[in-house]
């Protein structure tokens, strides 16, 4: 399957609903768990996976009627001694976007584009809501025009494409065959953070990754 070709496709479909206007989207950037040291592992805000995919933390998505652009940091030197460095250059390709910018030249592209025209969506976090109203020099809530992007990205995920219906099938199937396998071994005496830990073996088995903490309990009754 090629991806680019379906975030592309997503982002026309995006384009018709929303004629004229230039749309900004965000990854997101890394949350901390209680210090700034110790961070959860990094996923994007979804709506920009949706239409870009996956990249760095704080990477800028640009949408406009002539092309997508995505503004991304390189890895900084703890990342490409714990991680690697990140290839952009192949998230480029599996996005299908036009062009790769540094992040730097993002605040150098606002001026240039019809602030009238900037839709986003805001981040649930005050301080991030903040910073993206500061950069776009007004105030980002979901009771302003920011609606209308809100409300076309709804109507688009409501239909799952061929994408999200594989991610679906495969999320599924691995669930299925974790549950059979952890209940064919099954015995007495088990406590449920044995049980737990054998579900989160198998799903992490296949190279996939939890979205929620799983709860395993003999009480059916409550969670």
């Amino acid at each position: 399957m090629n991806r680019g070709s379906i975030y592309i496709e997503r982002r026309e479909r995006l384009r018709a609903l929303l004629p004229g206007k230039t749309i900004l989207l965000f990854s997101g950037p890394f949350h901390h768990r209680n210090i700034p040291g110790v961070i959860h592992p990094f996923r994007a805000n979804s709506h920009f996976l949706h239409f870009f995919g996956q990249f760095p933390p704080n990477t800028a998505g640009v949408i406009t009627a002539a092309e997508s652009v995505a503004f991304a940091r390189h890895s900084s030197r703890d990342e490409k001694f714990w991680e690697g460095e990140e290839d952009l250059g192949k998230l480029k390709t599996a996005s299908g976007i036009d062009r790769l910018e540094p992040i730097e030249r993002f605040p150098e592209l606002l001026p240039k584009l019809d602030q009238a025209a900037i839709r986003t969506i805001p981040p649930h976090r005050i301080d991030q809501r903040q910073e993206l109203s500061r950069l776009i020099g007004r105030e980002v809530s979901l009771e302003g025009v920011d609606r209308e992007l809100v409300d076309a990205v709804i109507e688009l995920r409501l239909i799952q494409d061929s994408l999200a219906q594989s991610e679906l099938h495969r999320a599924g199937a691995a669930a299925r065959e974790a549950a059979a396998a952890v209940h064919s071994h099954l015995s007495r005496g088990k406590y449920e953070w044995e049980v737990r830990a054998e579900l989160e073996r198998e799903i992490r088995s296949r190279n996939m990754d939890l979205s929620f903490p799983l709860i395993v309990t003999k009480r059916g009754d409550i969670l």
